[in-house]
């Protein structure tokens, strides 16, 4: 195994709501996930949002989704991620964007980030302590049939190089199935799958009712 065998990530707000992460993360990879409240996905209860328990720069990847628009001072939690990142390391980040209230599953619900955002940040993490925090990418997802809202996806470097090497596909597929179909293929357990077993085709239905099919070797 090589270094990236050992990579340490930090999940902020990774309380397995709707699915994390973490099953995203190489076998192998340390991982940690920070939360306010314990649940599935949560190592580290927070006493403090905004003061993690760990020394200066121990991860090499710090990554939240669907948190900042539930944390009161967003901004002083972004500096709280800095600190803890590693010099050479990223930052990734996915927060709402046209996402309407939903404060009935998760108090509070304050905000809402455009593309711009990613600049306002790396420009208060520069004038905070970060002088060489920059952003690799940030781009707001386009609605699909299946997803009706879009999130901003900002991707930070702390400086070191390599940076353009982590950018992101910015589009979405167009069809339900096709996301399926490109999900279950990079499923670590379907690729263990024989392909003789692999042809098979599944039904289901999207939030909307309507039915749709997929083929696993189409």
């Amino acid at each position: 195994a090589g270094p990236a065998a050992h990579l340490r990530v930090v999940e902020v707000g990774s309380q397995d709501v709707n699915g994390g992460l973490r099953r995203y993360a190489p076998a192998g990879w340390r991982y940690v996930g920070l939360d306010l409240v314990s649940g599935p996905g949560v190592d580290v209860v927070l006493q403090d949002p905004y003061r993690y328990p760990f020394s200066d720069g121990v991860f090499n990847l710090t990554v939240s989704s669907s948190a900042f628009e539930h944390i009161d001072f967003f901004w002083i939690a972004f500096l709280e991620m800095l600190r803890v990142t590693h010099p050479n390391g990223f930052l990734y980040l996915n927060i709402p964007s046209d996402l309407g209230d939903h404060s009935d599953e998760v108090k509070p619900d304050s905000w809402r980030l455009l593309r711009d955002a990613g600049g306002s940040l790396e420009r208060w993490g520069r004038g905070r302590g970060f002088p060489k925090l920059s952003v690799v990418q940030a781009f707001v997802s386009e609605h699909t049939s299946y997803q009706r809202h879009s999130d901003l996806v900002v991707i930070f470097s702390m400086g070191g190089a390599a940076a353009e090497a982590v950018r992101l596909p910015e589009s979405l597929p167009v069809k339900y199935e096709s996301l399926f179909d490109y999900a279950v293929r990079r499923n670590r357990c379907f690729q263990k799958i024989p392909p003789q077993h692999r042809d098979q085709v599944f039904h289901f239905f999207d939030p909307d009712g309507i039915s749709h099919t997929f083929d696993l070797v189409r």
